[in-house]
């Protein structure tokens, strides 16, 4: 087998995930320390077997890791309030909506921020601010929309365990930052570039690498044979 991945921390051994993959679909755990590190930063460490819940859309399975790089971001994002007054009046018109048209207003009403990086308003490189933090500033990027919309249906009651923070390359937007919705017609997609969801079976030129939910964090892949069994994830 074979295995090997790119992230925005660069390109990860194809040596050390083709042992990752082996033992993860053995239904083994590979310790923190015997994982490299794309870069000099923390590690993402494969830890079993692809779970239930994973996010498997796009052609890809999913494996789950500890994504100790992002762990302080995402964290942040974990500590935001579903019941913080600006969230509450910001989902207020969508309350008594069916599901799709929740989806739809949430990529709508998201839509109307304007764009701006973290480092000019947060004075961050990197930070994924809480719905209420963006709501407050009313400005966003990438990441900062796509937590907006996963606070956003879940304070309209949707289950976090379907929602997952996705970070891809698009081929026109380059790297990116996502919400994939799973529903009982298949994932949907709100990005920054559409104006409504979009089913993932349509929506070609992204590739999905890394995704957060409250129920884990996985690494996707790509399963293909090539004579024997072979492992291969992009």
């Amino acid at each position: 087998m074979s295995f090997s991945a790119r992230t925005r921390g660069g390109e990860m051994a194809g040596s050390l995930w083709q042992a990752a993959a082996l033992l993860a679909l053995a239904g083994n755990a590979i310790p923190a320390s015997a994982a490299e590190s794309p870069s000099e930063e923390a590690p993402l460490v494969v830890r079993g077997t692809p779970a239930a819940r994973a996010p498997e859309v796009f052609g890809t399975v999913g494996l789950p890791v500890r994504a100790e790089r992002y762990a302080e971001l995402w964290n942040h994002v974990l500590a935001g309030r579903i019941d913080a007054p600006a969230l509450q009046h910001f989902v207020a018109p969508a309350r008594r909506l069916e599901p799709a048209a929740q989806l739809a207003f949430v990529q709508r009403a998201a839509g109307q921020l304007r764009w701006r990086s973290d480092a000019t308003v947060w004075g961050q490189h990197e930070y994924w601010a809480t719905a209420a933090e963006t709501l407050q500033a009313g400005y966003a990027d990438d990441d900062c929309l796509a937590v907006l919309k996963m606070q956003a249906l879940q304070a309209l009651g949707w289950s976090p365990r379907n929602l997952y923070l996705t970070i891809g390359h698009d081929q026109v937007a380059g790297a990116t930052t996502v919400l994939l919705v799973r529903t009982g017609e298949g994932f949907q997609l709100l990005d920054d570039r559409s104006e409504r969801p979009l089913p993932a079976a349509e929506r070609s030129g992204f590739v999905p690498q890394l995704s957060f939910s409250s129920a884990g964090h996985w690494l996707h892949g790509r399963l293909a044979r090539t004579g024997g069994a072979t492992l291969a994830a992009r």
